[in-house]
């Protein structure tokens, strides 16, 4: 089920933007069990990676990996953060 979902909101975004750009790109999709703050950290060293797209979980890996991550909020997320002016 989430792997068809993840498979889908990629095709929408091929359809959207540029396919050249997704080809040269060429994501890999990976859906895995298991705790993330240990999963995550291990596959991406296992594959590898240069970047990781992932969701609220995100800050729980920072320190157990070497790569990017991009974290992506669902609509209607208000950070709890707050610049001083």
């Amino acid at each position: 089920m989430h792997r068809h979902w993840l498979e889908k909101l990629v095709d929408a975004y091929v359809v959207k933007k540029d396919k050249d750009n997704v080809d040269y790109l060429s994501p890999q999709l990976h859906i895995i069990r298991g705790d993330p703050k240990k999963v995550i950290p291990t596959k991406a060293q296992e594959l590898d990676v240069d970047l990781i797209i992932m969701g609220n979980t995100a800050e729980t890996i920072l320190n157990q990996i070497n790569c990017s991550v991009l974290t992506v909020k669902p609509p209607g997320f208000i950070s709890p953060v707050k610049l001083d002016a």
